[in-house]
């Protein structure tokens, strides 16, 4: 799509509208889709639902379509709102830990995420800008979790992947692999909200 705007290519134009429609034309699970779909049939590779791994791009690019196309793409807006509905509805979660959005993995609901979700807070509050601003309360309540989970260790740092249940934390994955999703988050919510304390604690953990 970029490159359509920028070269006026109707190869690049055409090539990024036929991802679309696809999206445009076929159902999903109350706005959102499987981590996998087969390309060769269209249909679903698995009955994962998430907002992690595999598919957290999808989302924040249906958001990023409808932005940079003025919202002229507001099938893709449509699509992001449903989505944020979806999620809501089947994979948030508050719980002692926090507020978090875990997974549906093979129809069932799962409370294993990874660091690739830290980028949410971001996502919402920038939709929360152009779309539906009801979404800045739930994007801060990610965060204040993220950054509440990175105080709690000694580094500063947080690894890679996590189970919670309802009274403990879990890391699965103890690694940091220098993932930039939650700073971003901070970068967004301090833009976004003008409140210092984000830029605080995105400086916090890029100095750990």
């Amino acid at each position: 799509m970029t490159l359509a705007q920028h070269s006026k290519s109707f190869q690049f134009r055409n090539t990024s509208d036929r991802i679309l429609e696809f999206f445009f034309t076929h159902n999903s699970f109350n706005g959102l889709w499987p981590t996998r779909i087969d390309f060769s049939t269209g249909l679903f590779a698995d009955l994962d639902l998430s907002f992690d791994a595999y598919c957290d791009s999808f989302y924040e690019y249906l958001l990023k379509l409808y932005i940079m196309t003025d919202g002229q793409c507001t099938k893709c807006g449509q699509l992001y709102n449903q989505s944020i509905e979806g999620m809501r509805r089947f994979l948030l979660r508050n719980t002692t830990q926090g507020t978090y959005v875990g997974r549906i993995k093979s129809s069932s609901p799962d409370d294993s995420l990874t660091y690739l979700s830290f980028f949410l807070p971001g996502m919402l509050s920038l939709g929360a800008n152009y779309l539906n601003k009801n979404d800045m309360d739930l994007a801060i309540s990610l965060a204040n979790t993220f950054a509440k989970w990175h105080n709690n260790t000694a580094s500063g740092l947080m690894g890679d992947a996590y189970h919670l249940t309802t009274k403990n934390l879990t890391l699965t994955d103890t690694k940091y692999k220098l993932r930039p999703e939650f700073i971003e988050s901070c970068f967004y919510l301090f833009r976004l909200t003008g409140d210092a304390k984000w830029r605080e604690i995105g400086w916090k953990i890029f100095e750990s």
